[in-house]
């Protein structure tokens, strides 16, 4: 009996695709105001990226109170929404108040991201902040005037 060869040859084709990776870049636009004993915020949001954001929901937060706003399935590259979010605040005293306004949505793969921008109102004439600046003494722990460190000059030869 002869020994017989077996070659057996494969061939593999391999196709190559290139990678697409967008990008979703939301921008947002607000501006809010007293109404009553409600913060109103006007919001626009846009998407200045190349992919289009999914479930696009602004929500506006003070203190403990939030207010979410009309929820776009799909915000397309370039585009740009507009809502308006009111949220009861009741009776608020002369001061500025902050507010946060974020924007949630998802990519493609639905993974959550959020954007947010922080806001404030001012009622009535608030104050200035205050800020106070410590003034440091020249004097030493001892309480003698501290003297300033004479130049160094480099010893003779």
């Amino acid at each position: 009996m002869t020994p017989r060869v077996l070659v057996a040859s494969f061939g593999l084709v391999v196709l190559a695709a290139a990678a697409q990776a967008g990008n979703i870049s939301i921008t947002t636009r607000q501006n809010g105001y007293l109404d009553g004993t409600n913060l109103v915020v006007n919001v626009t949001i846009g998407n200045s990226g190349d992919e289009a954001a999914q479930a696009v929901t602004p929500l506006v937060r003070f203190g403990d109170k939030e207010a979410r706003g009309k929820r776009v399935e799909s915000l397309a590259p370039k585009q740009t929404i507009q809502d308006t979010i009111t949220l009861a605040v009741g009776e608020l005293s002369s001061g500025t108040w902050p507010y946060l306004v974020a924007v949630d949505y998802t990519d493609t793969n639905q993974y959550p991201f959020q954007a947010v921008q922080g806001g404030r109102i001012a009622i009535g004439n608030p104050a200035p902040a205050k800020i106070s600046i410590a003034a440091r003494s020249a004097c030493s722990s001892s309480g003698r005037r501290a003297s300033s460190p004479r130049p160094r000059t480099p010893p003779s030869r």
